[in-house]
C-alpha cells in the first residue's frame, strides 16, 4: 500500500466528523418530518424568539435539528479554511470543498425559507438535496486522500454504471421526500403493490407507486454495479465499498417492505432514509475509488 502523505491526518479526521455529523443531520431532519415537528419552532433562527427552546416535544425536536446544523456549518467553515490554507494546490480537495462550502450558504437559507413558508414539499425536497449534495462532497474529498486509494482502477466499464446508479439514487431518495411532504406516505398500506391488486385511481396512490417503481430499478442498477465492480478489481478500498453498498441495498428492500407492515411509524420512514442516505454516500465514495487512478 502506497501512503498518501499530502494531507495530513487531521484533516482527515475533520473531513471524517463532517460526513458522519452530516449523516447524523440528514437522520434527525428526517426525524423532524416524521414526527411532525418541522414548525416546532414557527419563527427563525431563534425559537418562540428565544435562544433556549420551550421544553415541549415538537419545539426540542426541531431546534436539536438546528442546533447539530450549526455544529456542522462550524465544522465545514473550518475544513474550507483549512483547505485554502494548506490545500490549494490540491484540485479534488479544494474544488469540492468550495463548493461544499457554497452549497452551506445556500442550506441555511433554504432552512429559513422552509420555516417561513410552512414546510411546503419542494422546497423541504430541495433542501434534502442540498445536504445529500453536502454529504457527498464531503465523501468524496475524505476518498481520495484515503490511503491505499492510489492503487485503484479507472474502468470505462464500471464508472458509467456507478455514475447512474448514484443518479438514480438520488433521485429515489428525493421521490420519496416528496412523497413524505405531499402526503402520501401512508396511502398504500400493502407491499409490494397498493391497495391489493387496484390500479392507483388517485395522485396520492400514483405518487407513492411512482416512488416505488423507481426505487425498484434502482435497487436492481445498484446491485448490479455493485457486482460489477467487485468482479473488475481486488484492491481493499474498493472491495469494501462494493461490499457496503450491497449490503446497504439488500437492506433497504427489507425496510421499505417493512414500511407498510410497521404502518409507517416514524422509526420506520426514518430509518428508511437513513439507509438510502448511506447508499447514497457509500455510492460517492465507491465511485471516487473507482475513478482515481493516481495520487492526487
Amino acid at each position: 500500500m502506497i501512503r498518501n502523505t499530502n494531507v495530513s491526518y487531521f484533516y482527515r479526521f475533520l473531513l471524517a466528523t463532517g460526513i458522519i455529523t452530516t449523516f447524523f443531520l440528514i437522520i434527525l431532519g428526517s426525524i423532524v418530518r416524521t414526527t411532525e415537528s418541522g414548525l416546532g419552532c414557527p419563527d427563525w433562527p431563534l425559537c418562540y424568539g428565544k435562544v433556549i427552546p420551550p421544553f415541549e416535544f415538537h419545539a426540542l425536536i426541531e431546534y436539536s435539528h438546528r442546533l447539530l446544523a450549526s455544529i456542522i456549518g462550524l465544522i465545514i467553515s473550518i475544513i474550507t479554511f483549512i483547505a485554502h490554507l494548506k490545500y490549494r494546490h490540491i484540485k479534488s480537495i479544494i474544488i469540492p470543498i468550495r463548493i461544499c462550502f457554497l452549497a452551506l450558504i445556500i442550506q441555511v437559507a433554504l432552512g429559513a425559507i422552509t420555516v417561513k413558508k410552512e414546510l411546503p414539499p419542494e422546497i423541504v425536497t430541495i433542501h434534502l438535496f442540498v445536504a445529500l449534495i453536502i454529504l457527498g462532497l464531503l465523501i468524496f474529498a475524505w476518498s481520495v486522500t484515503k490511503e491505499g486509494n492510489e492503487n485503484s482502477f479507472n474502468s470505462k466499464k464500471v464508472l458509467p454504471m456507478l455514475f447512474l446508479s448514484t443518479f438514480l439514487t438520488m433521485i429515489t431518495i428525493l421521490s420519496g421526500s416528496y412523497l413524505v411532504g405531499s402526503g402520501a406516505s401512508a396511502v398504500c398500506p400493502d407491499w409490494p403493490l397498493c391497495l391489493g391488486n387496484q390500479i392507483p385511481n388517485h395522485i396520492l396512490t400514483w405518487t407513492h407507486m411512482i416512488h416505488r417503481f423507481i426505487a425498484g430499478g434502482t435497487v436492481i442498477i445498484v446491485l448490479f454495479a455493485t457486482r460489477q465492480s467487485l468482479l473488475s478489481d481486488k484492491y481493499d478500498n474498493l472491495r469494501m465499498a462494493s461490499i457496503i453498498v450491497g449490503v446497504l441495498a439488500f437492506l433497504q428492500i427489507f425496510i421499505g417492505a417493512a414500511n407498510p407492515w410497521l404502518e409507517f411509524s416514524s422509526f420506520a420512514r426514518s430509518f428508511h432514509l437513513a439507509i438510502a442516505a448511506a447508499i447514497w454516500g457509500s455510492l460517492v465514495m465507491l465511485m471516487t475509488f473507482s475513478g482515481n487512478k493516481r495520487k492526487i
